[in-house]
């Protein structure tokens, strides 16, 4: 089986880099009921677009790099406003999986609302802590949640650069 090309995924679909979706382009036979039809599933586990081409299953962000770069890409791919099906090329940037990973958001099952913060029971304070390359850098004990947040972000800027998602937005306002 060969790689998926460029010019065989325009051969099946077209892409809209303004509004990041895929349609299927008419053809015959098998599938022709599928023309005009946004193309793809949203993965149940984290909300990411899979399109399936010649049998083979491909996540959507990355067949937008190809679709419009002509290449695959050679790491990984970020949405850089976080949102796993919005694959409008200028919301895609290839990534490390560090840069990818702190471009992630806050845990689900984080119960203080902030990211990189945790009560510390022991301590009865607010503690935060970033992990970084398998570093964890342990950032403080706070009285107040929202300063262990701030103390997370000036870290994560420090460490991811444009790739850091923070809890406060450059004035210091919550997100």
């Amino acid at each position: 089986m060969s790689e998926l090309t460029q010019s065989r995924l325009k051969e099946l679909l077209h892409y809209d880099p303004v509004t990041g979706v895929f349609t299927w382009l008419p053809r015959s036979g098998p599938g022709s009921y599928c023309t005009g039809l946004r193309a793809g599933h949203l993965s149940k586990y984290k909300g990411y677009r899979h399109i399936g081409v010649d049998r083979v299953l491909y996540k959507a962000h990355r067949l937008a790099w190809l679709y419009v770069y002509g290449t695959w890409p050679v790491s990984e791919v970020d949405h850089a406003n976080g949102d796993p099906d919005d694959n409008r090329i200028a919301n895609l940037r290839e990534a490390t999986t560090t840069q990818n990973c702190g471009n992630a958001k806050r845990r689900s099952d984080n119960v203080s609302g902030r990211k990189g913060v945790y009560w510390h029971a022991r301590d009865q304070k607010w503690a935060a802590l970033l992990r970084h390359k398998k570093i964890r850098y342990y950032l403080g004990y706070y009285d107040d949640p929202d300063e262990a947040a701030r103390a997370y972000d000036r870290k994560a800027r420090e460490l991811y650069g444009e790739f850091a998602r923070t809890n406060f937005g450059e004035r210091g306002v919550a997100r």
